[in-house]
């Protein structure tokens, strides 16, 4: 199974797939907002939660004075 397809991650996977640090990992956590089990020493992130988590994240929009830049940027150049 590649780390991809496993049912749980490491913490350092778990970072490096979704880009975030270790710090707001445990942050999740400690929330609830993440799944997390114990094998020993090593903390184990449900998958599933991982990825239920990261659908719940909003959708990217510019920032309303990029989109007017933009705007100004682009009549000015068809001038």
């Amino acid at each position: 199974m590649s780390e991809t397809q496993a049912i749980a991650l490491s913490i350092p996977t778990f970072c490096r797939i979704y880009g975030i640090g270790r710090s707001k990992t445990y942050e999740l956590i400690g929330t609830g907002t993440l799944e997390a089990k114990k094998f020993g020493a090593k903390t184990l992130i449900d998958r599933a939660s991982a990825e239920a988590w990261y659908r719940s994240l909003p959708g990217f929009s510019p920032a309303h004075r990029t989109v007017m830049m933009r705007a100004k940027m682009a009549a000015a150049a068809q001038l």
